[in-house]
């Protein structure tokens, strides 16, 4: 059809051509044979096409001939530019992603791993054996402003000052503490203090159950936290989380059961009389679900048909895979796959060292690279003023008009824009309650029971400034708690509750419903949505046009 037209267009140029020529007898002469052959053809063709317009061409005057011929070469020009618009939006249209109607498989999702944040990131505790609690709360406030929460406070008189960096000494000498890592290295709960009891499904038929965890402790935005892979620490009884390599959280296989006995079970202890000043008023923890190589967002996503990475480039698709872009810091080497989040978290983290000149606190990493090493040896930990710097950046998580939605690819070595992973699995909370505990049924329940009793009096009890925390909300509660040093020493072991002092059971009850909680994470029933892609323009559509 093309050819055809290209065809036409030369004749009709010709003929014209020589139609405004002089049509003298001498000019008739030096006419070559083939271009009097070539003229012939044409007005035959004209004569006899039914394409509207031609059959003029050759049986009126110039003027007329002249117009008909423009107004045929521009309806060419304009069938040709219509065409050429066509293979555009053919070529350049982007993927539309629907849903299927087929349910995606269950065995296709990652069961998520589960970060905890104790609201408290102050144990009283901490400030009590570093002479804090002794001390007016100005020294307080001023340690937590300063070192955690980069918050405006009042400076210090020279006197307050010297007193302030005494109290600060004895903290570093008693907990080893460098300025190195965040603050809340040392003063936030403990992670085998935080989950008395985590109970996973590993398998059909067994069930993992573990006392008093320590799970990884990691640095978030909103603090640090504990971080649960029920994969790998729930795997079998004798995982604990300091054996992990990189590997382990690669090799992490999808594949889930939805229902209640087949999620992950926390008994979680919030220890509320540990809290000490902090700004936060309220009494809890903070949850989050992320895959176990993204990193967990806490203060601030289904999957995507492969048909996508494999057909169109990443500005196509408008998304990423790992083989198409890696941040700098949170990329496969050092443990993260890529997520818009890790992404984003690059770019706050490279807008902090560039504009603060100190490194985040939550700039830490488990795996290390050479990279990481140079983040670590040129950049100091960011405190005080710093801290402030720290924050004004972090509010703006995200944000185009400070560049935040950008940091550089490795593969390329060009800054490019984060955009959103192909394969992206988003998982939702909700959040269901009822009273617990029971006063009339926990103490039946051998494994809470015990858990709480073993917990405070074997030992909060025997730690001098947790005994102080625990005492100054339950006065001499460690006295009631020694009142049976031999019971719960053997976790099978069942007690008779009916035969102990009702005064020792209330305490442990009301223990439980002053700090415990219940954290379930399950599948409902249902099946993932699986999308699907297609191009927005057929290629039939550019046939039929």
């Amino acid at each position: 059809m093309v050819d055809k037209l290209f065809v036409l267009l030369t004749y009709t140029i010709r003929y014209i051509y020589a139609g405004v020529r002089k049509r003298g007898k001498t000019m008739k002469k030096s006419t070559p044979a083939l271009f009097n052959t070539v003229e012939d053809n044409f007005k035959k063709y004209c004569e006899s096409t039914t394409l509207h317009g031609f059959q003029y061409i050759p049986r009126t005057g110039k003027i007329w001939r002249s117009l008909w011929s423009a107004t045929i070469l521009l309806a060419i020009g304009l069938a040709f530019y219509l065409l050429y618009q066509n293979v555009k939006e053919y070529t350049t249209s982007a993927p539309i992603t629907t849903i299927n109607d087929t349910a995606a498989s269950l065995a296709d999702v990652y069961f998520p791993s589960v970060s905890i944040c104790n609201v408290n990131q102050m144990r009283k505790s901490v400030l009590k054996r570093s002479g804090f609690i002794e001390e007016d709360i100005k020294y307080r406030k001023y340690l937590i402003n300063y070192y955690m929460e980069g918050s405006q406070s009042e400076s210090l008189t020279t006197t307050d000052e010297k007193k302030f960096y005494e109290l600060l000494g004895r903290l570093e000498k008693n907990y080893n503490w460098n300025k190195s890592e965040p603050l809340g290295s040392i003063t936030t709960q403990k992670c085998e203090d935080m989950i008395v009891q985590a109970s996973w499904k590993p398998e059909v038929g067994q069930v993992v159950t573990k006392y008093n965890y320590k799970a990884t402790r990691f640095v978030t935005d909103y603090g640090v936290c504990c971080r649960l892979f029920p994969q790998l620490d729930l795997k079998s009884e004798n995982t604990a989380s300091e054996t992990f390599v990189l590997q382990d959280y690669f090799d992490i296989k999808p594949g889930v059961r939805s229902g209640d006995l087949n999620g992950l079970r926390l008994h979680l202890d919030v220890e509320g009389f540990e809290y000490a000043f902090f700004p936060r008023e309220s009494v809890g923890f903070v949850l989050s679900l992320a895959d176990a190589r993204d990193r967990p967002v806490v203060s601030q996503t289904g999957l995507i048909d492969g048909y996508l990475a494999n057909q169109y480039p990443p500005q196509r698709r408008n998304c990423y895979t790992d083989k198409d872009f890696q941040p700098e810091f949170y990329n496969p080497g050092t443990g993260f796959r890529y997520q818009i989040s890790n992404c984003m978290y690059d770019a706050m983290v490279h807008k902090i060292l560039e504009n603060c000149t100190c490194r985040p606190t939550f700039a830490k990493f488990v795996i290390t690279t050479q990279e990481t090493m140079e983040l670590d040896k040129n950049y100091k930990a960011c405190f005080g003023d710093r801290l402030l710097c720290v924050k004004k950046w972090t509010d703006k998580w995200g944000g185009e008009e400070d560049n935040l939605d950008r940091t550089v690819n490795l593969l390329t070595g060009k800054e490019e824009q984060c955009l959103q992973a192909c394969d992206v699995q988003t998982d939702n909370i909700f959040i269901s309650s009822s009273q617990y505990p029971s006063q009339y049924t926990f103490p039946d329940r051998m494994d809470a029971f015990c858990s709480i009793v073993t917990k405070v009096r074997d030992r909060i009890c025997k730690d001098e400034y947790r005994k102080y925390s625990f005492e100054s909300q339950f006065p001499n509660g460690c006295l009631t708690y020694n009142r049976y040093p031999n019971i719960c020493k053997v976790s099978s072991a069942e007690i008779d509750t009916s035969s102990l002092d009702k005064d020792f059971v209330d305490a442990v009850v009301k223990y439980a419903s002053d700090n415990f909680v219940v954290v379930k994470v399950k599948f409902c029933a249902g099946k993932p949505t699986h999308p699907f892609a297609r191009k927005s323009v057929q290629i039939i559509n550019v046939v039929a046009n």
